[in-house]
């Protein structure tokens, strides 16, 4: 189970997707997340990045890469024909993705003011309209950057606030 989501309300996000398309999230960490989405909703197509320099989890051991506790869980969930995992940092990867426009991102990156503005600003124009953007630990930071980009950005509207997970739909044509 992801750690300090919300399951069940990313869960039925997940599952209001109702055609092919993408599924972005930085900061996949190990997995539980990725394979909770890809399991409520098998038209996606996952894209996940992180850099899994060493694995700081508890499910770890010293040492050992995050990135081969990942690829074994998204295995053992049985999605792995359907994720692409991108071992880089999500400032490496966003021009290369820059063309991708998923139904679904979520943002759980580094929590750092800079990081955090970034990863806003580069990810959450990509979302289609209709689509869901999903931004994890809006606190201190995070929280920060997601309100100053919300309010320059009109096209995003609240959904869901939980504990530390805010969910916003891009106006526009269901995804």
């Amino acid at each position: 189970r992801p750690v300090g989501l919300e399951p069940e309300v990313l869960s039925a996000a997940a599952r209001a997707i109702r055609v092919p398309s993408f599924y972005l999230e930085i900061g996949c960490g190990i997995g539980p997340t990725t394979c909770l989405v890809a399991l409520a909703n098998p038209l996606l197509s996952i894209i996940a990045v992180d850099p899994h320099l060493v694995c700081s989890f508890p499910q770890c051991n010293d040492g050992e890469a995050g990135t081969d506790l990942f690829l074994a869980n998204v295995e053992a969930s049985g999605i792995g024909k359907r994720v692409i995992f991108w071992n880089a940092s999500a400032a490496q990867v966003a021009k290369q993705l820059k063309y991708v426009r998923p139904s679904m991102v979520l943002i759980d990156g580094d929590h750092t003011l800079e990081d955090a503005r970034h990863d806003i600003r580069a990810f959450a124009p990509m979302v289609l309209p209709g689509g869901i953007l999903a931004i994890d630990d809006v606190s201190g930071p995070v929280r920060e950057a997601m309100d100053v980009y919300m309010k320059g950005d009109d096209s995003f509207r609240l959904q869901w606030t939980g504990n530390k997970l805010h969910i916003f739909q891009r106006a526009g044509a269901a995804a």
